[in-house]
């Protein structure tokens, strides 16, 4: 059941990317990314966009405080590392493997509780320059 939910989440990423510029990424490339430990504690890297979404590659070391996005919609993806996640008040554990939807407007929070970081995969729709992201405190 994982494995299908995976590929049908890697069938909408690469379905959401122009024809000209079709990039096929395996998890074995992305589960480098952010390998390097010298960032504190969260580090992104944009792995494609256009006009309708941008997927980056997260990885948190601690957490990611409460916030929420009002104009753009969120599917995250977990690659590795475990992490309970708050969405609308909702306490959600997550590992490898997992798919989180969060449509716009909702509060959300991340806090890692593997001893390695959480890496995930996040495609945010519409295109997301990173300002739409509104902290609670």
């Amino acid at each position: 059941m994982k494995k299908l939910l995976f590929l049908f989440a890697a069938i909408i990423f690469c379905s959401q990317l122009k024809a000209q510029n079709i990039k096929m990424f395996q998890t074995d490339s992305l589960s480098k990314i952010g390998d390097d430990t010298t960032f504190e504690n969260i580090y992104v890297k944009k792995i494609a966009d256009d006009s309708l979404s941008t997927s980056s590659v997260i990885v948190i070391k601690k957490e990611v405080k409460l916030h929420y996005h009002a104009n753009h919609t969120e599917n995250i993806i977990i690659i590795s590392g475990e992490a309970d996640m708050v969405i609308n008040n909702l306490l959600v554990s997550v590992r490898k493997g997992d798919m989180i939807n969060i449509p716009a407007n909702s509060l959300h929070s991340v806090k890692v509780t593997s001893a390695k970081p959480l890496k995930v995969i996040s495609i945010q729709s519409p295109h997301f320059d990173g300002k739409d992201r509104i902290y609670m405190e």
